[in-house]
């Protein structure tokens, strides 16, 4: 029977390497990034094109959506980020993980919104800038588009709390 064979994968070598801080503490509770190459950007299938549609999300293209619909179907929000766009805002390879914003720090979202945060936001950031408005919205400047080769997939769980009082206090409201 199909099922009784053990299944054998090929081996990928990977080399993007990803160094993860996490100094929010149990304000992020999971964090978890898988660094992707070989990337091709292109629509979805058709049958996911229609289910987001049916729930209300405009299809971007393969990646974005892939991560949009696992959300809908787990009910946990992901992120897919341009690994070389985050190398950029790096200063060794992909440094990456969920902080507190610093007073004052700006970020602007996808979509083109500006946002002045404060010492109470969690972020994700590198170890230069914050990308991410956690579980809230990611950033402009690593936001994955036609010419991205390389990702960072991203699956956080943090404090639903804190994620709340930032939707309210910047007036930001998704799906995640």
């Amino acid at each position: 029977e199909w099922y009784l064979k053990k299944p054998t994968f090929q081996k990928v070598e990977n080399r993007l390497k990803v160094t993860t801080q996490n100094t929010a503490g149990d304000l992020a509770a999971r964090v978890m990034m898988v660094p992707m190459n070989g990337i091709k950007i292109g629509p979805s299938p058709l049958w996911m094109q229609a289910d987001l549609t049916k729930v209300g999300i405009k299809p971007i293209n393969n990646i974005v959506d892939i991560t949009n619909y696992v959300m809908y179907l787990t009910a946990q929000p992901m992120h897919a980020f341009d690994y070389d766009k985050l190398a950029k805002h790096s200063q060794q390879g992909v440094v990456m993980g969920p902080r507190m914003a610093k007073k004052n720090e700006k970020i602007t979202l996808l979509g083109g919104k500006q946002v002045t945060l404060t010492e109470d936001d969690i972020v994700l950031a590198t170890d230069k800038v914050a990308v991410d408005i956690a579980g809230v919205m990611g950033g402009e400047a690593t936001e994955v588009d036609e010419n991205t080769k390389s990702i960072l997939l991203t699956c956080c769980s943090f404090d639903m709390y804190t994620v709340r009082r930032m939707t309210m206090r910047h007036g930001i409201f998704t799906d995640a």
